[in-house]
């Protein structure tokens, strides 16, 4: 990371452990289930999750790479999960989200 960016980063580090990394301790405990379509949902502040700030905080909560069930090495957890990213919103935000409203509809008919 950047110089300008290790303090940010570590006040993300002190989010609760059951937040933290959502992958690592799922990955190992629970497989995906054969037959489940998954549907992924992942904010970011920015408008790209490529976005050097979208992809260090996420949405406040969580990072795009644990939204998306993906851990440290790059494995996906829901490997053909649809997905949807929703930008410049938080976590909170995608509650009455219209794009995530869209997406349950479609996801559900």
């Amino acid at each position: 990371g950047l110089p300008e960016t290790a303090a940010f980063g570590r006040l993300l580090d002190w989010r609760s452990a059951g937040v933290h990394d959502l992958v690592a301790g799922l990955a190992e405990d629970v497989a995906p289930l054969p037959h489940a379509r998954y549907r992924l949902v992942a904010a970011t502040l920015t408008d790209s999750q490529r976005h050097p700030v979208g992809h260090l905080v996420g949405d406040l909560l969580v990072r795009p790479r644990s939204a998306y069930g993906r851990d440290r090495r790059g494995r996906s957890l829901f490997p053909d999960a649809d997905v949807l990213h929703v930008g410049r919103t938080d976590h909170f935000g995608l509650l009455n989200h219209p794009q995530v409203h869209t997406a349950l509809l479609e996801w559900l008919g």
